[in-house]
């Protein structure tokens, strides 16, 4: 499929956004010969991020979510005189919502997401495309429901680790791309599609670990955040927000109560932090 055809078909319901896909699976369309330079990102440079001001490796700069950054380049003094360097065009109907990330290689590499689903990676210095990875699910058809989402189709950025970056897809999964070339490497899904979940965050990464959440609360989903290993892709724990014997009657069942944006972690006590959301409309 070109660049130039949509991959995806996006309206507007009584009850959501309903997202159809157009491609049949993940495609990866390269837009320049320039070859990424190699850079292992490592934990301890996710730990520093924020506070180097030569890169910006995750959503909100660093585990606390913050947006902070040291760099003092933009002054009282200078602020005056910043100037438009370059645009992106994505051709796509979805949001802007989502933070870059910013690998400090030489050329440093900007990784850019919007919904629905699309990724892609850019000179930083030069705004040039390299290429765009779009996700589409593998099997389509009359029975499977397209994702439902309330408040439009967009996607906040992606995590990084190694060679890999890590994103979520509105079908409530999650997948793995080799950062070089664009090409993914495994998928995770989260939660069932057709029971109203979907996800829209940028995950984190820690410790080797994948931090995600759920979305869907308008649609009476079960909320809960889990635990993803960051190499094999292969769940290594979930806790849900609606524990059986703390709710009333069978209100546990759909309560939902989702953890809908990035979680923040506190690398000192080895302690994450998520707000859940709305209950369920009644």
């Amino acid at each position: 499929m070109s660049i130039d055809q949509p991959h995806a078909d996006v309206r507007t319901t009584e009850d959501g956004t309903v997202v159809r896909y157009l491609a049949d699976g993940p495609e990866t369309i390269r837009q320049s010969d320039q070859q990424i330079p190699e850079l292992n990102v490592t934990q301890e440079m996710l730990l520093d991020s924020g506070d180097d001001p030569q890169s910006w490796l995750m959503y909100g700069g660093g585990y606390r979510q913050q947006r902070f950054t040291s760099a003092d380049v933009i002054t009282p003094e200078n602020v005056s005189e910043l100037s438009l360097e370059y645009t992106i065009k994505t051709d796509e109907k979805g949001k802007l919502e989502g933070t870059p990330i910013v690998v400090p290689s030489d050329p440093p590499i900007m990784y850019q997401t919007n919904g629905p689903d699309v990724v892609r990676a850019v000179n930083a210095r030069s705004g040039e495309v390299l290429w765009v990875y779009r996700f589409a699910p593998d099997q389509q058809g009359p029975d499977e429901k397209p994702p439902l989402t309330c408040c439009g189709v967009n996607n906040r950025g992606a995590a990084v680790l190694g060679d890999t970056l890590y994103m979520t897809t509105l079908t409530a999964d999650v997948v793995a791309i080799n950062r070089y070339t664009g090409e993914q490497k495994w998928l995770y899904n989260s939660a069932p599609t057709g029971q109203g979940y979907s996800a829209t965050w940028a995950p984190v990464v820690y410790n080797g670990s994948i931090l995600n959440g759920s979305a869907g609360g308008e649609y009476g989903v079960q909320g809960f955040i889990e635990s993803i290993d960051a190499e094999t892709g292969e769940r290594e724990w979930r806790t849900s927000m609606l524990p059986k014997e703390q709710w009333v009657g069978d209100a546990w069942k759909n309560g939902a109560a989702t953890n809908w944006m990035t979680i923040t972690v506190d690398p000192d006590t080895d302690t994450l932090y998520a707000n859940v959301g709305n209950p369920v409309p009644t």
